[in-house]
This record gives structure tokens, sequence and C-alpha cells, in this order.
């Protein structure tokens, strides 16, 4: 079966993206707790962000925090709001109000579109987290503005959200938009729904901040972080580079204290769970295969310990090595697998 399944895999090159689109990045996920003996990591998140925990998920960029992140709070009971901090304005992403009114705005946005979305599109949308299933342009454009919010999708959460604080409605102050935003939260409630406020790619948020990143990461990790934990009812979950916890630019240990629990994603050492991570990916081939269909034992060697190394733990940057390296395989009619000397060549 294996030189089938490269040519399988060449068929359908999504399925190893390194970076595939968000809504996929929960069912593309191997979880840590199936990696890792003992790990009980996604269920644990799912079950403490329910009861209002405030969590930052510390680890390298690229290990897989946005996908635990989707994978652990994509349940029925849970409504995911996902705040993409680099995306904003520093100077809104930094302060309270500004902050406040991204939040505002956003769940206003994504549940007027969520009214839009016809029952057909609906179902079509819910089944798209799957990789290799297509997307017309109309359906990519709602699934982008929904940001994760497919729960705006269930019965009648988004007619309740826009009729509390939508409608044109303005939000002139801080007080103003504190308020709206905790109606809002209510609605959400009110539907046997738990609120979960997820701030992600706070890793490059330093990084597009420049000269000015230590204001910037200080404001969000200070008074911003302290405002939602204080005054807003929902789960808190912040993506969080582990460089932010010893960085020059601001005390991130001395904001955060009382505020955010630290987790630590788990570290991936061993050839055999990079292997369930290929054949996670691999599932959504046709016909469905596993790692040993499609990459020998040396090539997996080979590729934890760039995983380990040069790649620092970056599940995204071994992916991107494995992608290429599944080309070379195809193209090499001496062998039936991804070998060493395939991953090499790229790496």
């Amino acid at each position: 079966m294996s030189r089938a399944a490269l040519l399988a895999a060449a068929a359908a090159p999504q399925v190893f993206d390194p970076t595939p689109p968000p809504d996929t990045l929960g069912a593309c996920l191997a979880p840590y707790e199936s990696l890792i003996e003992g790990c009980q990591l996604e269920s644990d998140l799912h079950d403490r962000l329910r009861a209002y925990a405030r969590i930052a998920l510390v680890g390298p960029r690229g290990c897989g925090k946005t996908s635990v992140a989707r994978y652990a709070l994509d349940a029925e009971d849970v409504a995911m709001i996902l705040i993409n901090v680099v995306t904003e304005k520093q100077k809104d992403i930094s302060t309270v109000r500004g902050f406040l009114r991204i939040l505002v705005s956003q769940l206003v946005n994504r549940a007027e579109t969520a009214g839009k979305i016809t029952g057909s599109q609906r179902q079509k949308l819910l089944a798209a987290a799957q990789p290799t299933l297509p997307l017309d342009r109309q359906l990519i454009s709602y699934r982008a503005a929904l940001s994760g919010g497919h729960w705006l999708l269930r019965g009648g959460i988004a007619r309740d959200v826009t009729k509390t604080i939508g409608g044109g409605r303005s939000y002139n102050t801080t007080q103003a938009l504190r308020e709206a935003a905790t109606e809002a939260l209510e609605v959400v409630g009110s539907h046997g729904l738990v609120p979960v406020l997820v701030a992600d790619d706070t890793d490059r948020l330093g990084r597009a901040a420049g000269k000015t990143a230590g204001k910037v990461l200080g404001g969000f990790f200070g008074e911003v972080l302290r405002e939602l934990a204080d005054n807003l009812e929902c789960g808190l979950l912040i993506a969080v580079h582990d460089d932010y916890l010893t960085s020059d630019d601001f005390d991130y240990r001395d904001l955060t204290h009382g505020v955010l629990e630290n987790i630590r994603m788990p570290k991936l050492t061993h050839a055999e769970q990079l292997a369930a991570i290929i054949s996670r990916r691999a599932e959504f081939l046709t016909p469905p295969c596993a790692a040993p269909d499609l990459v020998a034992t040396d090539a997996l060697h080979t590729l934890i310990s760039l995983h380990c190394n040069e790649h620092a733990g970056s599940v995204r940057r071994t992916l991107g090595v494995l992608a290429p390296a599944l080309k070379l395989a195809v193209d090499d009619d001496a062998t039936e697998h991804v070998c060493a000397r395939h991953v090499t060549a790229v790496d």
C-alpha cells in the first residue's frame, strides 16, 4: 500500500499543511493526552475553563498551543470567543477600553454574520472541520468572519446576542463597554454555554510591536488581563510564548501573579509520538492510512531529532519539513516511503 499512500498524500497536500485553516486545527490534532502516558492536558483545560479558570498555555512558537485550545474547547457546552491579538491595533490590545471595544464589536459582528447563514450553509460549515473538505468563496468568507464562533450557529444565540448588544448601538465609555460585554456573556450563559475568552498569537504581539513591545505587552498582560479576570464571568485562556516568562521588555510574572496560572505545553521527544501526529493527519487521505505507510523509521528518527533540536519543539516547523519530503519521495522511484535522505535534503 505504501506507494499508493505516497501518491494519495501527493494528491492531497493540504492534509500535511503545517498551517492548515484555523477551523481545522482541532480536527487535525493528535491530542497530547493520546501521545504522553498520564497526560490529561486537553481534558483538564476543558474542565477547568468551564469552571472559569484563568490559564496561560505556555510553550515555544509553533508547538500547538492554538490547536490544543481549539481541540479542548470544541465542545457542546463551551462558547469559545477567540481574539487574535496580533491582527488588532496595538493601542486597543494594550488598554482596557480598547480591548473591551474589540470584544464587543467582535461579538456583534460574528452574531450578525451567523444570522445571515442559511441552514444548508450551516451544515457545510460545521462539516468543514476536516482539511480535505473544500468550501466555496462565500462560505470561506463566513468561516473567517465567525473566527471559531460556530456556537453562534446553534438555536437562537446569534439573534439574542445581536438583540442585546447589536443594532447599531454605540458604547462611548469604558463602563458602557464593560456592561455590554457582561450582558453578552450572560446571554451566552442563558443558552447553557460557558463562555471562554481565548487570546491567541500573543507570541507575535511583541515582535509586531517592535520598540514599543514593553508598553504593549505590559498593558495587555497587566491592566487588560486584570480587567478581564476581575470583571467578566468567563473562562480565560491565553497562548503565551515561553520567552515571555524571562523577558526584559516587561515583567510577565509580576503582572500576571494571581491572575493567570501557567500550564506548560508538554514536550515531544519520541519518534512514536511524531508517528502518531502523522497518522492523525493521514486519516484524512483517500484511502486513509497511517505513518508506517508513508514514513520510514529512519525518517521518523531524523524528524524527531530535528524537532527536539533545530526546530526547538515546533510541530509546525517539523511538519513543514515533512510536506516537501513527501514530494521528494513521490519523485523517487527507488522507494515506497519518505526516507531520512528525503528529510535531510529538505532541511
